[in-house]
């Protein structure tokens, strides 16, 4: 039973339980006017979800306001998800169905990425194709059907990411994507102190790449016939990474063992930026 006390209590019961919670009337409820007349774009639903998830990874965990924010970059008919907090750059993308909408950034906050992921994996939505994203002035609207999920924007200015890309050295290795995971996997449950960050050590050479921590040593194939390279790896960025990838085999670019490395694979578009660490 529902009861209705005064302007702003309500009361709620439900057999020997009664609740008393804050209300507010219906005509109080604030009104968003900028949806309205505001050009809709349409993607597929499942594509949007992953490019969500393929990025959310590399959010901030801390709540600093310019680093706990997921980018959406609508540019040449296709959606670019874009997340970093510094140390590692995520960037997905998803092509939109054919609409002359100009270049725009949309900026969401990491809470309102985990729910949009949870909104769209609601089993009522299973078996959908395609979502309508509006973009007003100061909200966002997700629609999937009769549903309408909307989020409050944030007025954020985007990183030049594209430019990174263009940085990264010429070296190159094809490493097999499983093994490379399963031997991260291992190296990470290997590292006891788990009050610090966990570094893993990675030398590459001639047709091999030897992991190594302090308990944990495990050599792999790889495809690569350049120099000795050192690399320090917080060993969780590198999985975070690499478990959102889904080709056989991924590669690796970079110049040397200090700067920035390009993750990528042969299956999406989807690229991986992770910075190393400057030794053990």
């Amino acid at each position: 039973t529902i009861t209705k006390l005064d302007e702003e209590r309500t009361a709620i019961e439900f057999g020997n339980t009664k609740l008393m919670i804050d209300s507010k009337d219906v005509n109080e409820y604030p009104i968003i006017k900028d949806l309205t007349n505001v050009e809709k774009i349409i993607i597929k639903k499942d594509e949007f979800l992953n490019a969500i998830k393929s990025v959310s990874h590399a959010i901030a965990k801390e709540t600093h306001e310019t680093l706990n924010l997921v980018f959406l970059h609508l540019k040449n008919n296709k959606l670019y998800t874009m997340a970093t907090d510094k140390h590692r750059l995520a960037l997905a993308e998803v092509a939109i169905e054919d609409t002359n909408n100009e270049e725009k950034i949309i900026v969401i906050k990491n809470t309102s990425v985990k729910n949009i992921e949870d909104y769209l994996e609601r089993k009522e939505f299973k078996g959908l194709e395609f979502i309508i994203l509006e973009d007003g002035q100061e909200h966002a609207k997700l629609k999937i059907a009769d549903n309408e999920f909307i989020v409050k924007k944030i007025k954020r200015t985007c990183p030049q990411y594209e430019t990174l890309f263009d940085e990264v050295g010429d070296k190159t290795l094809k490493v097999n994507r499983e093994e490379f995971l399963q031997a991260l996997k291992y190296a990470f449950i290997s590292v006891k102190n788990d009050k610090t960050e966990k570094v893993i050590k990675l030398d590459i050479s001639s047709n091999k790449m030897v992991l190594t921590t302090q308990n944990m040593y495990q050599e792999i194939n790889i495809d690569y016939t350049g120099e000795q390279v050192i690399f320090y790896f917080n060993i969780q960025y590198l999985i975070d990474a690499i478990s959102t990838m889904v080709s056989d085999d991924i590669q690796m670019q970079f110049r040397d063992g200090l700067d920035k490395v390009l993750f990528t694979e042969e299956k999406t578009n989807n690229k991986y930026l992770i910075m190393p660490r400057r030794g053990a």
